[in-house]
């Protein structure tokens, strides 16, 4: 495990994404992430073809709980995206029009309802951990990520150690 000074060494400066780097840690997410990541690349989603996606990824940027490891000109080199969920309306009401969308699929469009079809297979449903758990809070990852340019290997692992 790496020092922070270690990784000074290296060019990589660790940093809570705040609201000016959003948009960047967005392109970055279009660049380093959307077009590998398997499921949204099968289906053809990305942050710019859903705009639901990108206020999703926007809305938790903006929670201040994810990190990106940025070089000593302030680019983005890998970032992880994720957010505090508490159980409380805003869940149970997310939960209820997950359940919504999952029983009624012509509301929602064919791609989505392959991902939602596939959460359910896979048992994911977040919201469903409170009760299950006996949890108030959480933290929900929605992304890791890290581009290719830099050649600065670990960085995927230190994010996650540090957020």
């Amino acid at each position: 495990m790496a020092t922070e000074e270690e990784w000074a060494k290296l060019g990589v400066e660790f940093k809570v994404v705040t609201e000016e780097m959003v948009p960047d840690v967005l392109d970055h997410l279009n660049t380093s992430f959307f077009p590998d990541e398997p499921i949204f690349r099968s289906l053809g989603i990305t942050l710019d073809n859903s705009s639901f996606l990108k206020s999703e990824y926007r809305g938790s940027l903006l929670d201040g709980t994810s990190i990106a490891a940025v070089n000593p000109e302030g680019r983005i080199m890998a970032v992880r995206v994720g957010n505090i969920i508490r159980s409380g309306c805003s869940s149970w009401f997310i939960l209820k029009m997950y359940n919504v969308f999952k029983h009624l699929p012509c509301l929602m469009p064919t791609t989505w309802n392959v991902f939602i079809k596939l959460a359910d297979r896979v048992g994911y449903q977040s919201y469903e951990q409170f009760s299950k758990l006996g949890i108030q809070t959480l933290y929900e990852d929605k992304a890791v990520s890290s581009a290719r340019w830099h050649g600065v290997k670990g960085l995927g692992t230190e994010l996650i150690r540090w957020s």
